[in-house]
């Protein structure tokens, strides 16, 4: 167990690290590198609640077949 947290620990830091090497050495300006990681970050939380919406229906639609509210099976 004390290997698995030392090699977390040192992933974690390899990958901060890694982040502020990217970030002082990219060849765009600060401005620019801000609206992509903003813009990532938008994407990849538009994507997230878009599969748990999507998620929550077909549980919906599983808890009412159960329930014996709905007559289509879902597969």
């Amino acid at each position: 167990m004390r290997q698995l947290g030392n090699f977390l620990g040192g992933a974690l830091l390899g990958g901060l690290v890694g982040g502020l090497l990217m970030l002082l050495f990219t060849p765009y300006p600060g401005s620019v590198v801000r609206q992509k990681l903003d813009d990532y970050v938008h994407e990849i939380t538009d994507e997230v609640r878009e599969a748990a919406r999507s998620r929550g229906e077909e549980l919906h639609i599983q808890l009412d077949q159960l329930q014996g509210r709905a007559e289509t099976k879902v597969e």
